[in-house]
């Protein structure tokens, strides 16, 4: 077509259907042919079928379409599989669909991704004007066709036509040219009367378009009563009172086909916050009775037309849980409509995903913007928001923690039993935080990411990061998801449970980088060589404090006491602080080399678990506290890592300040007993140091330390708390990570 519209008479358009078959299309068939076409099929097998929520072995189809809706495979199937039934015009097949879930999880945007692959496909449609404008009504051309040839009209050219559809009054009338002010069209051929009018019927093909002057083609969306002024004349059109001095009411001079009903056929009808629109009952009877007849009231109410359309609703639990209440009115639309659940993303992998797609439509964030595992890490928080943990009394006698099931819903426990459990809970992911909260968080993260801080002959030296070098670490953004919770009006459980989310994610963090900087050390031979000596000389000394200590002499009292401070020193490098520990730990080594002595075989650190976790521990120390100097190689390494993107940095205790962080890995969860000023960050959930030498306070980018309220009251809005909101926390351990000094809100300085 080389213009926006083609005029031909019905019999022709017939006549093209074998080689353009989308001109036969009505409005389900157009949505499934355009946005669902051409999928790649895959087996989901493994992690994968468990993220998913299918039995294993299940095949899948990905939609072109929509490859950027990350895990939404199974939820956009189900999708496809209504409106293939919807295509077909078979009985039982409801005709709308509601998508049911919490705001931010993509509902509009799936619509819209809809709308945006029908766009521009044809759609004919009667021309009663014989103008190209078409019928105000957007009238299905096949409907023309007289009732009693309809089933062998559309067996013979392989299209559907809906049994009891009509044209509307206005195609009516100028069929019947009972108007002269309408374009005549005879009712007779005077030179060859047996000839079938209908089929010389005008027709146009237009285009699907969102806007066409003040009307849409294949496209109409519905507010709630008061959004927009919703209201029955905003659906179905109404009286043009300048015309009724002229005309009599009810008169086809006097009636707009302006509704938003008339905007959408053949093409997609949106109806957003649909349960509010059905809080108005009439229109709910309205648009439920379109959809299961295929009529609704012409404008002003006068007779009644016929509509084709694809209908897609959405709303959020709390509106529709709240229309449920209302009993009658439920029962009638649930059983008129397919209602599918569009939840929040449960699983790690797709809801990091979606933070992906999300930061990286700009090229000012890239990949090497973000430490490995920070979407994931905070993706972590984001998941655990939308568990309702107490959702199923399974799941309470099981006691199962937060990342059990976060790691469940993530495919990662598969023999850990839990799933029965996760199907019980029908609210998971109905709630919590949405992604834009946390991709806004690492926006923030990153745009405060502009400065370099170091120390250089006792002075600090601030030096400005271009924007293409910056890189967010997980403490930067965990600052900015804590301040979202303070500053949400959360109850005091969810607040609680939300922050203990948070200490959840620091060990998931801190654990995966301690074997990320493992996995290097082990391969720096300086590190191995020094850990293997430090072991050998270590279970040296403890075979001597053992035999010393058990002598009564003064000689070898004093001996035992200098062992047992040499054992001391070496046991703070191994993170060991309590007596009852390193007496444990002594033993250990003690029972390793008479084992491998028996056993003729090279003494070896890793044999014991407990053993080995303190050596790894020593070998940390060794790399960020004990001033071994690291290779070039090395260093290259940690910024891949994400501890540094400054490679000329030899060794890890040089990493300073917001980017050359160096993490406590060697102390772990322990909390900082006598906390000196430094530039490092305590992963484990207590303080995070690092600010203090600045001139100025950095707001957000971490604690300033005061360790002397760590059992206080919540009178600076700060209390400990454990990973389970019902179980109290030890205070003396589990001081929650907040801005001590500067608690009341630093973002109001």
């Amino acid at each position: 077509m080389a213009s926006d519209f083609e005029r031909l008479e019905l019999h022709a358009l017939l006549e093209r259907l074998a080689a353009e078959p989308e001109l036969g299309f009505n409005a389900h068939q157009r949505v499934e042919h355009y946005a669902f076409g051409d999928p790649e099929w895959f087996i989901a097998v493994d992690e994968e079928a468990r993220r998913l929520g299918v039995p294993e072995g299940t095949a899948l189809p990905r939609y072109p379409a929509f490859r950027n809706f990350v895990g939404r495979e199974a939820d956009i199937y189900r999708y496809r599989k209504f409106v293939g039934a919807a295509a077909a015009n078979a009985e039982h097949a409801k005709q709308m669909v509601v998508l049911n879930g919490p705001t931010s999880t993509g509902k509009s945007t799936f619509v819209l991704t809809m709308y945006g692959r029908v766009e521009g496909a044809p759609i004919p449609m009667l021309d009663p004007f014989r103008d190209g404008s078409g019928c105000p009504n957007r009238d299905n051309v096949f409907w023309m066709v007289p009732r009693s040839k309809r089933t062998a009209i559309a067996a013979r050219y392989g299209i559907t036509i809906k049994r009891w559809a009509d044209i509307c009054m206005i195609c009516r009338e100028a069929f019947l040219h009972s108007d002269p002010q309408l374009q005549e069209y005879p009712l007779k051929d005077p030179v060859n009367p047996d000839r079938e009018r209908w089929l010389h019927f005008p027709t146009v093909i237009r285009k699907i378009g969102m806007r066409e002057g003040d009307m849409g083609i294949g496209y109409g969306a519905m507010f709630p009563a008061g959004t927009f002024t919703a209201d029955e004349q905003t659906l179905i059109g109404r009286l043009n009172v300048a015309e009724l001095d002229e005309y009599p009411e009810g008169h086809i001079k006097t009636l707009l086909f302006n509704g938003k009903i008339h905007a959408a056929q053949g093409g997609i009808f949106e109806l957003k916050e649909v349960y509010k629109i059905f809080e108005h009952e009439e229109m709910a009877d309205k648009i439920t009775f379109a959809t299961q007849e295929g009529i609704i009231d012409g404008p002003g109410k006068y007779g009644q037309v016929s509509v084709d359309l694809h209908i897609v609703g959405h709303s959020n639990p709390p509106d529709a849980e709240a229309f449920r209440e209302r009993g009658r009115a439920y029962v009638q639309i649930s059983s008129r409509t397919e209602e599918l659940p569009w939840r929040h993303h449960l699983s790690v992998t797709y809801e990091a995903g979606v933070y992906a797609s999300e930061l990286y439509r700009t090229d000012f964030i890239r990949d090497d913007h973000f430490a490995p595992d920070l979407l994931e890490i905070t993706a972590y928080h984001a998941c655990g928001t939308r568990i309702d943990k107490n959702g199923s009394e399974k799941r309470i006698k099981r006691k199962v923690t937060d990342q059990q099931l976060i790691e469940e819903y993530d495919g990662r426990r598969p023999d850990r039993g839990y799933s029965q459990n996760i199907k019980e809970c029908r609210e998971d992911g109905m709630h919590g935080f949405d992604p834009r909260k946390y991709t806004k968080a690492i926006g923030r993260a990153f745009a405060a990411d502009e400065v370099d801080i170091a120390v250089h002959d006792g002075k600090v030296v601030a030096t400005p990061i271009p924007p293409g070098e910056r890189c967010s670490i997980w403490p930067e953004v965990r600052a900015e998801i804590e301040w979202d919770i303070w500053h949400d009006p959360l109850p005091n459980d969810e607040f609680g449970r939300y922050m203990g989310l948070l200490n959840m994610c620091d060990q998931v963090y801190e654990r995966r980088l301690r074997d990320k900087v493992l996995n290097m050390l082990f391969t720096a031979p300086t590190i191995t060589v020094r850990a293997e000596i430090f072991f050998s000389d270590y279970v040296r000394d403890a075979e001597q404090w053992l035999f010393t200590s058990s002598q009564s002499d003064e000689e070898s009292a004093a001996r035992a006491l200098a062992l047992e401070d040499e054992l001391k020193r070496r046991e703070q490098y191994m993170g060991i602080t309590s007596t009852q520990d390193a007496d444990a730990v002594r033993l250990a080594v003690v029972e390793v080399r008479r084992d491998a002595k028996a056993e003729g075989r090279a003494l070896d650190w890793r044999v014991d678990p407990t053993i080995a976790d303190h050596i790894q521990r020593y070998m940390i120390w060794l790399a960020t506290e004990g001033g071994v100097a690291l290779s070039g190689d090395f260093a290259e390494q940690l910024v891949e890592v994400g501890l540094t993107h400054d490679a000329a940095q030899g060794r890890l205790r040089d990493l300073r300040g917001r980017h050359h962080v160096v993490l406590d890995l060697v102390d772990g969860l322990r909390r900082v007993q006598d906390p000196e000023v430094a530039h490092r960050v305590d992963l484990r959930g207590d303080v995070v140091l690092g600010d203090e030498l600045l001139d100025r306070h950095v707001e957000r980018d971490g604690a300033q330390v005061h360790p002397d309220h760590l059992v206080d009251a919540r009178d600076q809005q700060d209390e400990p708390g454990s990973l389970d909101p019902d179980q109290a926390a030890e205070p003396e351990d589990d001081a929650a990570l907040v801005f001590a000094q500067d608690a009341d809100r630093l973002r109001q300085q």
